[in-house]
């Protein structure tokens, strides 16, 4: 609905590029704008890093829009909501900060302060969202000040109030302009509620001129964060009928469905807004006068009508691709795998996923609205079963602890080494892409920094051999026949939720806040110097994601053979530090600070080099990752979580 009006005021001094996945609009909402060459349109989705950076290429300002909306539908939809709305916008910021943008505009909403008393809300007012959609907002709005008062690039929040008014893309599931169809169509204009709750609203021709002075202005537009709207239209629902019905001079009734939720009550103040000189050219009775002469011109009525009936008055479901997938992922009930499973729920709603476990480790039996099945991968003939009409396969299965794989030698190379074959191989006869994550185990004790996925392979222990071997075997059978991509995963922390369900599991980081919160000391294998390079497991889980989609492509395009990606940070401690900062963030947050006790190393298959870089420039570059959690925040919040719990 915006952006075509946001489009206008530039198109006379600027080139402008939108990107946009199409999901809820079309590219003939351009059209208006009228560029004359200068509007460049890129189909991408916010949640994949690489379109949003190619987008800003060579951009000096960004107006960020992108977002799903209707603030109670999102009850329904918290995951995607909050990929699109937050991680989206975190990619948004990271491109921006990457490509030397000069300045970000975020859209943000009055919504964010849920249903308040008070009747005069300014930007002091603490939020306190009651819907997915306004958390969401109120998050990235946050996230975008992290940004700024870093110098990433300047930047402001603008929390608009409810849009109404005539634009190429119009939404008919926001008040006005329902009311003003429903009045032109001869229907009851129905009011959740009492009709006693408060809204500001502003014309969609004044947001975007908003939005475009915000971008353009940036030393009068200052403030992290504006109300934009006006004092004079903030209105009760109720009266919104009224102005409605009595501007079109109809005898309409008001039907009250007082047992319905009316949703958020606010009553903003606008005083911010008028220091930077900006104000509201429409009034609410001149939209709605313009919403029905618009409508009832012959040649845009019955367009307007055919929209207005196709439009939910909740928004139209988003999706990365429109090609469905089938992606099968083995280990599904595990740390790793149910992460995936979720996510790819969240981005691709309309892939079917046929998840798998035997649930050796795994505790997850339920994710959104996939059962995991109970399948041994060491049981070739029910894993083909299981894998059958699979487009992806992603083998997360393994028996994974070094010292589970040193005592079970055997149950590992079934598992490890022959399951791999057999998965690998059913890619091969079916032409199936293959995601199997690797091990940093694979490299041993690195001679050379930073580490790269061509780096010799000299693993010590049997966990890594095993790994080697899978590797191998898939290099083998991909050549000519399938497309694959093999990871090297540096070591895991951190915890994610699926339903009611925390998914964790005992890593270095997560071992260590664990006996810092039962006021446990924290035991470090000598000598206690050796490094390791962490990433979270929601990091892990969205590079997995975004390998599927790059896989689609390629299978699309008819490639084959291995790609090989590394999936680190910057962040490389050495186990020692990693224990003194799990213990002083411990004293900071609990008021006590555990013991770390220096004790005898039982393995004797562990690398121990004090320095752990890894290049992971390909990753970036080809599936636009890039890891969003660190360790001493991650550690924090771990530490607050499980201390309320306690």
């Amino acid at each position: 609905m915006l952006s075509s009006p946001c489009c206008r005021p530039t198109r006379e001094s600027a080139k402008v590029t939108v990107l946009d996945s199409l999901a809820a609009g079309s590219p003939a909402n351009l059209m208006a704008a009228q560029f004359d060459g200068n509007l460049e349109f890129i189909r991408g989705d916010i949640r994949n890093y690489g379109d949003v950076e190619t987008a800003m290429r060579s951009v000096d300002r960004v107006i960020h829009l992108a977002a799903i909306t209707g603030a109670e539908s999102t009850h329904d939809r918290v995951e995607e909501t909050r990929a699109v709305n937050l991680e989206g916008s975190r990619n948004v910021f990271n491109a921006a900060r990457k490509v030397d943008v000069d300045r970000v505009v975020f859209a943000s909403s009055c919504n964010n302060y849920g249903r308040a008393a008070s009747t005069n809300l300014d930007e002091a007012t603490e939020p306190d969202p009651l819907n997915p959609y306004a958390e969401t907002k109120y998050e990235a709005e946050t996230l975008l000040k992290e940004y700024v008062d870093k110098g990433a690039f300047t930047g402001t929040a603008l929390r608009m109030s409810t849009n109404y008014g005539y634009s190429p893309g119009i939404r008919f599931n926001l008040v006005v302009n329902h009311f003003v169809f429903r009045a032109l169509t001869n229907r009851p204009l129905t009011v959740y509620g009492d009709g006693s709750n408060w809204r500001p609203f502003i014309h969609v021709r004044d947001a975007a001129r908003a939005y475009y002075q915000a971008a353009c202005e940036p030393d009068a537009w200052s403030e992290h964060v504006y109300n934009v709207g006006s004092n004079d239209q903030n209105y009760r629902i109720e009266t919104i009928a009224e102005i409605v019905r009595d501007e079109l001079d109809t005898g309409l009734e008001l039907t009250y469905l007082e047992d319905q939720n009316p949703g958020p009550s606010y009553h903003v103040n606008f005083d911010r807004l008028a220091t930077t000189g900006f104000e509201p050219q429409w009034t609410l009775r001149d939209g709605v006068r313009d919403l029905a002469t618009r409508f009832t011109a012959e040649s845009q009525f019955g367009e307007a009508m055919d929209t207005a009936e196709r439009q939910p008055l909740t928004p139209i479901r988003t999706m990365t691709t429109d090609d469905e997938l089938t992606i099968a992922v083995t280990g599904a009930a595990g740390y790793i795998g149910s992460r995936v499973v979720d996510r790819l729920q969240a981005t691709h709603p309309d892939w079917s996923i046929t998840a798998i476990d035997n649930f050796y480790r795994g505790t997850v039996r339920e994710i959104g609205d996939v059962t995991v099945e109970h399948v041994d991968i060491r049981d070739d003939k029910r894993l083909e079963e299981a894998l059958d009409g699979a487009d992806i396969v992603m083998h997360l299965a393994a028996l994974s602890g070094v010292d589970d794989c040193e005592t079970n030698p055997d149950l590992t190379h079934e598992v490890n080494v022959n399951a791999t074959n057999t998965i690998a191989w059913f890619c091969r006869k079916q032409g199936a892409g293959l995601i199997f994550p690797a091990s940093m185990a694979i490299i041993g004790d690195p001679q050379s920094f930073p580490i790269t996925t061509e780096h010799p392979r000299d693993p010590l222990n049997w966990y890594g051999r095993s790994k080697v071997l899978g590797e191998q075997a898939i290099e083998t059978l991909a050549d000519g026949a399938f497309p694959a991509h093999i990871y090297l995963k540096s070591n895991l922390y951190g915890e994610h939720q699926v339903g009611s369900q925390t998914v964790s599991k005992g890593t270095v980081i997560n071992f260590f806040v664990n006996r810092a919160v039962a006021g446990e000391p924290l035991t470090v294998y000598e000598p206690g110097t050796q490094s390791r390079n962490f990433v979270h497991v929601k990091d892990i889980a969205r590079a997995y994601v975004r390998s599927a989609e790059r896989l689609q492509g390629q299978l699309e395009q008819g490639d084959t053979g291995v790609d090989k990606y590394a999936l680190a940070t910057d962040e490389d401690p050495s186990v020692h530090e990693t224990a003194e900062l799990v213990a002083q963030i411990a004293d900071e947050e609990l008021g006590r600070s555990p013991e770390i006790k220096l004790v005898e190393n039982p393995r004797a298959g562990e690398t121990l080099v004090d320095e752990f870089a890894v290049d992971t420039t390909r990753t970036h570059d080809e599936l636009g990752w890039e890891p969003k959690f660190t360790v001493e925040d991650s550690i924090r919040q771990l530490i607050r979580k499980h201390e309320t719990t306690e």
